[in-house]
């Protein structure tokens, strides 16, 4: 999720999912004088941040290369200038950039109902909204080589739906893209007119274990399996009552690894971890105050990654390093230890972290 604003950021206010509409991060929370007051039951290990920080960029995607992740899958509200569009796309824009020197691959996840929201408040043609999105997209990110392809076809993947199945082949025949497109679990049906036909995508919902399992027996088309850690939302909490889904799964290690358990049954060739980041809706798998680097670790023995608790460590002190003792380590030397990073140098990297972390 690239949403997150702090008073640091270009727009020097806290952003909405920190906030919602009853929580001030710039309040201490009583007892705990490193920890802000945010809008979800959880508390990043680094606290609240910036998105488009490279600090956090940098960390975000070495704890996903250290836990065998192969693609980062991006939330996508598209290029339109509304709300806090902008800068989620600003934010999501810096953070593919730097994805191909990880080693990453990175996808996008649409939200199509921005169209209506574009539409209500310009006037233009959710259709169209939707042809100026695809269209950026086809220029600018599906053509690019660490794109996600699966049998070498680009994959799309659609968060909801509000076009018909002729509305997304004009959206496609206008911007001459052609996309392998994904629906959420039970939404392609009426869709079958799509070229190259669609498939779906489990993500976590009230149904859990036993909707995931009928979904996986039931579709028979290509699909995209899912894995989350749990599911416990702060929106009545947080002020948007009109948001709350009313339900909760035990965010727990005991969770995540009964989901990926799961699929190891199932032998699924693609499987999409839910969620990096979340912390709105609890389905957070970044180290928390609260779970530590517990999350990562159970997706470090299911990818096969042969690393552990001690790398996630190692990356949480580089962050460290370029954020708290920025002012006495140079760009040059934090430069020298992400490279060995991504080149795998544990060894060599954690000698220099050693060096300067206090």
């Amino acid at each position: 999720m690239p949403w997150f604003e702090k008073n640091a950021s270009p727009n020097g206010k806290w952003g909405l999912h920190w906030t919602m509409s009853t929580k001030d991060p710039n309040i201490m929370v009583d007892g705990y004088p490193d920890r802000r007051q945010i809008a979800s039951f959880y508390y990043p290990l680094i606290g609240a941040y910036y998105s488009g920080d490279p600090e956090v960029i940098e960390y975000h995607l070495l704890l996903m290369k250290y836990s065998g992740v192969d693609a980062a899958a991006i939330d996508w509200y598209g290029t339109h200038d509304l709300n806090d569009y902008k800068i989620n796309f600003e934010n999501s824009d810096q953070f593919i950039k730097r994805t191909k020197e990880a080693g990453l691959e990175f996808g996008i996840v649409y939200e199509p109902y921005i169209n209506s929201i574009v539409e209500n408040v310009t006037g233009q043609n959710k259709s169209l909204a939707a042809i100026d999105d695809v269209n950026f997209l086809k220029s600018n990110y599906f053509n690019q080589s660490n794109y996600l392809k699966i049998n070498n076809e680009n994959e799309f993947l659609v968060f909801g739906n509000n076009f018909t199945g002729p509305e997304w082949n004009e959206i496609f025949k206008s911007s001459g893209a052609s996309p392998r497109t994904y629906f959420l679990q039970n939404l392609s049906n009426g869709l079958a007119s799509i070229n190259p036909s669609p498939g779906e995508y489990f993500w976590v919902n009230s149904s859990d274990m036993g909707g995931q399992k009928n979904w996986d027996s039931s579709f028979k088309g290509l699909k995209i399996s899912g894995a989350y850690p749990g599911f416990k939302d702060f929106y009545v909490q947080g002020g948007w009552t009109n948001n709350h889904l009313n339900w909760v799964i035990d965010v727990s290690t005991a969770t995540l690894r009964d989901r990926l358990d799961f699929l190891k049954t199932i032998n699924s060739n693609v499987v999409q971890i839910q969620t990096f980041n979340d912390f709105g809706e609890g389905t957070m798998m970044e180290p928390t105050v609260e779970f530590g680097f517990s999350f990562l670790n159970e997706l470090q023995k299911f990818t096969g990654a042969p690393y552990s608790t001690k790398e996630l460590e190692l990356i949480y002190k580089y962050y460290v390093l370029r954020t708290k003792y920025k002012s006495s380590v140079s760009d040059a030397q934090t430069k020298e230890i992400y490279t060995y990073l991504l080149a795998w140098k544990v060894g060599e990297a954690e000698k220099l972290i050693n060096k300067y972390y206090k």
